[in-house]
């Protein structure tokens, strides 16, 4: 018998503890320290007589036993590589900032009046992004990224991360450009981040800053 987390669930190991993205409630959490021992000895070595399931753990619906030897696993990423840099593009064109702009106002507006499920739910999957990447071009991924970064200038990417990954990403496939939205965690302080890579290359934030998240949830 093997264990699978609840559907909407998704995990990584943050420094020394495992923490929990639960999608479908819009929230973050963490478990009791015991728990939380218990749950990661299971996902480092399944077959382990310390990785137990603690009546704890079972209980909370956390877990869902399913047949055969299949055990969580936490959220695999690669580290992002390099930066968008908006010096080596052309400058983003009036109408290319105003649809940026209006499509981060209403990324804003999405993020306080509807929860986060509903807006990824929403966006053109990713399989329909990467299928037509090539038709797309590396042209039309720098005019669309080198506009949502100018609105800045307008609207401080300040505790914004959410509302300006949502409306990059969105823009992005509706032009088939293939791109994922990361959300990350740091455990001590916990600290959540979400930003928008393509092949490596941070495209709305410094590299720096997003290697020091571990990638909880890759869409």
């Amino acid at each position: 018998m093997g264990w699978t987390l609840r559907p909407g669930i998704s995990f990584c190991i943050a420094g020394d503890r495992a923490i929990f993205l639960d999608l479908r409630r819009d929230r973050y959490f963490r478990l009791d320290d015991m728990v939380d021992r218990a749950f990661r000895d299971l996902v480092k070595t399944p077959g382990h007589p310390k990785a137990s399931i603690p009546s704890e753990l079972s209980r909370s619906g956390l877990l869902i036993a399913t047949p055969g030897d299949v055990f969580p696993q936490p959220q695999s990423a690669t580290a992002p590589v390099s930066e968008f840099d908006p010096a080596h593009e052309r400058p983003a064109t009036r109408r290319s900032t105003a649809c940026a702009f209006g499509a981060q106002l209403r990324a804003d507006w999405l993020t306080r009046h509807r929860p986060l499920h509903w807006m990824i739910e929403r966006l053109v999957p990713a399989t329909a992004s990467r299928a037509c990447a090539e038709m797309a071009g590396p042209s039309v991924m720098a005019g669309i990224v080198s506009a949502h970064l100018s609105v800045d200038l307008w609207l401080s990417p300040h505790d914004r991360c959410l509302a300006r990954s949502i409306a990059l990403l969105g823009a992005l496939r509706r032009r088939r450009v293939a791109a994922e939205l990361v959300f990350g965690v740091t455990a001590r302080p916990f600290a959540a981040h979400c930003w928008v890579e393509a092949g490596g290359i941070v495209l709305n934030d410094r590299v720096e800053h997003a290697r020091l998240f571990t990638p909880i949830l890759v869409i």
